[in-house]
């Protein structure tokens, strides 16, 4: 197949990205980059639709089209791409109806004075159940969040170094490159806030089209990797720049029947009472000791999504797309699942955490498909160059550069495949009060490992068999060249 011309390989290449999307991805319409079509969560019934469908005749197209996702109080061209968001999901607890359809109350916050009004409605916070934080570039927020939920805390009886993950945004550098990691915190129980809490935090990389060049900024060392495409004449070119970005999530789960705060003596309680206001801060100012009534220690999901450009577009999950629209109407879609799922508020608060952290992994996985679909295209291209010039030398760097690249992306896919078996058994025993044989997690292992295969079998195996095949003719051409070089030495020797 990789000695036809360029058209046929390009058409092959493009028929194997093809095959790869339609084995987990519907036909739909072309996403943008970065979004793909979503793959329904477990016990959900039904999916809305992410396009308008097309106008059938004149008549139809005259008609106004009614948007059946939900609605939003603000259009989206007047929210500045810059200043961070937050969108605040309230799953709101049954009525004295009892009737299986609940209520879901959504604002979006862009800044820190909306985000304390929150708390300052008491009647709200009761009444919800579950809570979603989807913090997008809003280091305001995450600042606030860390404290209103002791996340942040130094005490290592009811802290841990989860919020360093959050503060530093960005992923680290050792040598001048970015360094990627990720990491799953064990479960932590809090006896005094009758909470148990888990997090995670994983890195992933995200591409993008590459800038008109007058527009073009400097590297600043977060970038990972440059993939060619072909342009719309089939001619290879330099199209996009994969960047490293973070996605943390932080877990608590409101203990069903909480156990009293231990009597030990040696154990003293890390918060404060109501008596205690002016020694808001320990020994020493930076030492900031909370009091108990003015943390929310209900059942929350906080996502912290940041983006290398700092633009809300280019977050993991973007505003107001697929997957927060499905965030909302996740009770509707339950009750109509079956009534049993939303018999209680304990019970809906469980499938909703369980449904959301789902479709987050769903999001990360299809990040990695538009990924390798992009570098399935530049393994393509670097095939052609080497098969037109076998022995070309030049391209041994180029070569190896690549293959250490394609290796670093499956180190990065083992560690994803790592964190979700660990986040498996912390979910478990994050909700053992419980007593549910629901398995966390339960399709994301497989689509994983299907992802794991397809860097193996498209990019790795491809580039070694061209260093491969670039080793082999250099020393055949330089087996020839010797050849000659001997004949001529002995037609020389002979006087021929």
């Amino acid at each position: 197949m990789w000695w036809g011309n360029r058209a046929s390989r390009r058409q092959a290449a493009a028929a194997g990205a093809t095959k790869r999307k339609a084995a987990v991805f519907p036909a739909t319409a072309g996403p943008k980059l970065g979004e793909k079509s979503p793959v329904p969560s477990a016990r959900v019934a039904e999916e809305f639709p992410t396009e308008r469908e097309a106008a059938h005749n004149t008549k139809s197209r005259r008609r106004t089209h009614h948007d059946l996702g939900p609605k939003w109080h603000k259009d989206y061209s007047e929210i500045d791409q810059h200043c961070g968001r937050v969108l605040l999901i309230d799953f709101v607890k049954q009525d004295a109806s009892k009737s299986s359809i609940r209520r879901v109350a959504a604002q979006e916050i862009y800044d820190i004075q909306d985000l304390r009004k929150v708390y300052k409605n008491p009647e709200r916070n009761n009444e919800a159940i579950l809570r979603v934080f989807h913090v997008q570039n809003a280091d305001w927020a995450a600042r606030y969040l860390l404290r209103k939920f002791n996340i942040h805390n130094r005490d290592d009886l009811v802290g841990t170094d989860f919020g360093r993950y959050v503060k530093h945004r960005r992923p680290e550098r050792r040598g001048g490159k970015p360094f990627m990691s990720g990491k799953t915190w064990k479960v932590q129980y809090d006896p005094w806030r009758g909470i148990s809490k888990t997090s995670f935090s994983a890195d992933y990389l995200k591409p993008y089209a590459v800038p008109d060049p007058m527009n073009r900024c400097d590297d600043d060392g977060f970038k990972m990797m440059e993939l060619n495409r072909f342009d719309d004449q089939d001619n290879p070119t330099h199209g996009y720049d994969v960047y490293v970005q973070r996605i943390s999530c932080y877990i608590q789960h409101k203990q069903v029947t909480a156990e009293p705060p231990p009597s030990d003596m040696d154990i003293t309680n890390p918060y404060l009472s109501d008596a205690q206001i002016d020694g808001a801060f320990g020994d020493t100012p930076k030492e900031y000791i909370p009091r108990l009534n003015t943390l929310d220690n209900g059942n929350t999901v906080i996502i912290f999504d940041n983006s290398h450009s700092g633009t809300l577009d280019n977050t993991l999950i973007p505003p107001r797309q697929t997957w927060e629209a499905r965030w909302r109407r996740l009770p509707f879609f339950l009750a109509f699942e079956s009534r049993d799922l939303v018999a209680t508020d304990d019970e809906l608060a469980y499938h909703c955490t369980r449904i959301i952290l789902e479709d987050i992994f769903k999001v990360i996985s299809g990040t990695w498909d538009t990924l390798l679909d992009l570098a399935y295209d530049h393994v393509s291209i670097l095939e052609d160059k080497i098969y037109e010039q076998p022995a070309d030398e030049t391209r041994a760097p180029e070569l190896w550069a690549n293959s250490n690249l394609w290796l670093k992306m499956e180190k990065l896919m083992f560690l994803h495949i790592d964190i979700i078996k660990e986040l498996k058994t912390r979910l478990r025993d994050l909700t053992d009060d419980m007593e549910r044989d629901d398995t966390w997690l339960d399709g994301t292992p497989g689509d994983f490992d299907r992802l794991s295969n397809l860097i193996t079998e498209d990019l790795i195996k491809p580039t070694k068999n061209l260093i491969s095949l670039l080793y082999q003719s250099v020393s055949i051409r330089d087996s020839r060249q010797n050849i000659r070089l001997s004949v001529s030495s002995m037609c020389h020797t002979c006087g021929v």
